[in-house]
């Protein structure tokens, strides 16, 4: 097990990150949750290019946290992607190709 950094905790979500390993997520991202995982992300940005996600124990995502995935996912100047996610869960992978944004998903 990893030392990580609580970034955030609720009943609902909880967000573990250290510069240089990937951001862990864990709960419910909707409506209540997608500000938090916003500023973990923004705060994540700063020290880390690209942010890896690991969203393996995402048990619900709505349209508020594909927002904040979609306009923190814009690429660097260089080309690179600005995050990827390593790691998703079945509902994480089956809404992302829902709204076509596979191109989040690490190769």
């Amino acid at each position: 097990m990893t030392c990580t950094e609580v970034v955030f905790s609720t009943p609902q979500l909880r967000v573990d990150w250290l510069p240089g390993l990937p951001m862990r997520v864990v709960g419910e991202l909707d409506i209540a949750t997608s500000p938090d995982l916003s500023g973990a992300i923004d705060e994540a940005l700063v020290w880390s290019h690209p942010l890896q996600l690991d969203m393996s124990e995402v048990s619900f995502i709505d349209a508020s946290a594909l927002r904040v995935l979609a306009a923190r996912s814009k690429h660097r100047k260089d080309g690179a992607p600005a995050l990827e996610i390593i790691h998703a869960s079945d509902i994480v992978e089956k809404v992302l190709g829902l709204v076509h944004m596979e191109h989040l998903l690490a190769s």
